[in-house]
């Protein structure tokens, strides 16, 4: 079943949101807090929209106590001067 844009564009703003609120996103956030299955797709789809996305890798420890690489996003838009 394809994601149609309406979908996409929620997921977009959940991820949005989290990253305002928390800082930045991992892929992990997205995935399991967010429920968003393509993170990496809905990033490219954020980077249209004119936003800056910075990405770092990291460990993180999930909540079995095992450790994960996840991807860490930092999201910023450009104010117009």
């Amino acid at each position: 079943m394809a994601t149609t844009s309406n979908e996409r564009m929620t997921q977009v703003r959940k991820m949005l949101r989290f990253a305002e609120e928390h800082g930045s996103i991992t892929n992990y956030d997205a995935v399991y807090r967010l429920g968003i299955l393509s993170p990496t797709r809905r990033i490219c789809d954020i980077k249209a929209l004119g936003y800056t996305v910075r990405k770092a890798r990291e460990q993180i420890t999930d909540a079995s106590g095992a450790i994960k690489s996840v991807v860490r996003y930092t999201i910023t838009k450009e104010e117009a001067a």
